[in-house]
């Protein structure tokens, strides 16, 4: 079996499929700045602009000019033949028949493209049965809007494939792969998936639950590391997502601070959503050699488990590892392994044991340390062996109870600007709508690598 050792070679070949929008592996391993892009708003007037000169606009005002020129002309002709008696009124229509006729053409012309740009802007806004009201967020498959559904009047997220992406095969089957495995998942702590389908113009979406709230890398950014209670809290959440998932035969493969959201739901608070399963594949147990898929990369550098920085195929207890890295995050304030080098960062999880709290100064319970600590094992035999041993080990921790619903509704409603909520009349909570200035950026890229020689038709 190839030596880990001889890891950072086989990576530094890598690179990512540019149609994932992820940031490249040139040789010396730094990861280059990902390209700006347009947003689908921007796309949609650009669209009604283009690049091109519109030969049937000028046409049309060539031929409103050339008419004017003519109806003038045959009105002089008809004047001086003497059909016509002397009138002050006709000498002065003569005088100014053109611009009369050219300027009245050009307005009913004006109104009538007027009419149309606003119908095409109408249709543009729409996705099926879903009017786009704003962007809330990007990535590398595409946008996601804050939309409204028309007859229901319920507010949803409609994630849209990005244009320059709907004719990459791998890239429909990555997000047709996303719809059905969350569409199949019905737990609390699952986005919920609502509709998905394809406009007449070949644009590709599908409309999810909308989220108010942060995700645990703004969460953290915000407000510094959280205590223990609500760390166990959150995770107990996130195990009973993940074994839905696990019973389902699915493994999420990209389990990060920005892919949990909190937020509220039915006036309960810290509601932990698990997001983005545009990784997910079917649990593979066991393990395979790296020989053979070691020039295959998927996963965020700072938060994929062993399997996964060795080019292998991980199940549940992989997601568990990176859950782990998570939880070390959210107590620590940083990861397990911190890098700006992604190479680096996948042979530190292939071979470098993650330092314990102790030994980074933190201070954490020895119960709920020795649980975390267990998960970042290398081998997946001495981790958990399903999510749900990991959320009963949660269970036993002294800190467990020290995180309420009730501490939870306190944080979020002395917190209205973090989470983006305001304590509303009768003490109910009304959502506002986030600036795209609220919008976080994403520091952990997800990186979707193939070996440039191989047709790797499983994305």
């Amino acid at each position: 079996m190839q030596s880990v050792m001889s890891l950072p070679n086989a990576v530094e070949e890598l690179t990512c499929d540019g149609s994932f929008d992820a940031v490249s592996f040139p040789g010396n391993g730094t990861p280059s700045a990902a390209s700006g892009r347009p947003s689908f708003a921007a796309r949609l007037q650009s669209a009604s602009v283009g690049s091109k000169i519109p030969w049937r606009q000028l046409s049309v005002v060539a031929a409103i000019t050339v008419g004017g020129l003519f109806v003038a002309r045959v009105f002089s002709t008809v004047l001086e033949s003497g059909v016509l008696p002397d009138n002050p009124t006709l000498h002065f229509l003569h005088q100014n028949m053109v611009t009369s006729v050219i300027g009245f053409g050009l307005a009913v012309y004006g109104c009538r493209v007027n009419r149309s740009l606003i119908a095409e802007q109408q249709r543009r806004e729409h996705l099926g049965p879903y009017k786009l009201m704003r962007l809330i967020g990007s990535g590398g498959m595409g946008e996601v809007y804050l939309a409204e559904h028309e007859l229901l009047k319920r507010r949803c997220a409609v994630k849209l494939i990005r244009s320059d992406k709907a004719s990459n095969r791998k890239m429909l089957a990555r997000f047709e792969r996303e719809v059905k495995a969350t569409a199949q998942l019905t737990h609390w702590n699952t986005v919920q998936v609502y509709d998905y389908g394809c406009t007449k113009n070949g644009t590709f979406y599908y409309a999810m639950e909308y989220l108010q709230g942060l995700n645990l890398r703004q969460l953290v950014d915000e407000n510094g590391p959280l205590p223990p209670g609500r760390v166990i809290f959150i995770l107990r959440q996130l195990c009973a997502a993940l074994n839905e998932a696990a019973l389902f035969g699915l493994v999420h493969r990209d389990i990060k601070p920005s892919n949990i959201f909190l937020t509220e739901r039915g006036q309960m608070f810290d509601i932990a959503k698990l997001l983005d399963f545009g990784l997910v594949r079917p649990a593979s147990f066991g393990t395979c050699p790296i020989r053979n898929v070691s020039r295959q990369l998927q996963g965020s550098p700072r938060f994929m488990c062993p399997e996964q920085a060795q080019g292998q195929k991980p199940d549940c207890r992989g997601d568990l590892y990176s859950l782990a890295c998570v939880a070390y995050f959210l107590l620590a304030g940083h990861a397990p392994f911190e890098d700006d080098n992604p190479v680096m960062l996948v042979v530190a999880h292939a071979s470098t044991p993650a330092k314990s709290f102790q030994e980074i100064g933190v201070a954490v319970p020895s119960d709920l340390s020795a649980v975390i600590m267990k998960c970042l094992n290398k081998n997946p035999d001495d981790r958990f062996q399903s999510p749900r041993d990991l959320q009963e080990a949660l269970d036993l921790c002294d800190s467990s109870q020290e995180w309420t619903w009730r501490n939870a509704e306190h944080w979020w409603l002395d917190h209205p600007d973090d989470t983006h909520h305001l304590l509303g009349e009768h003490g109910s909570v009304s959502d506002t709508i986030p600036s795209v200035s609220a919008i976080a950026s994403e520091p952990d890229e997800t990186f979707v690598c193939n070996d440039r020689a191989r047709n790797d038709s499983n994305g």
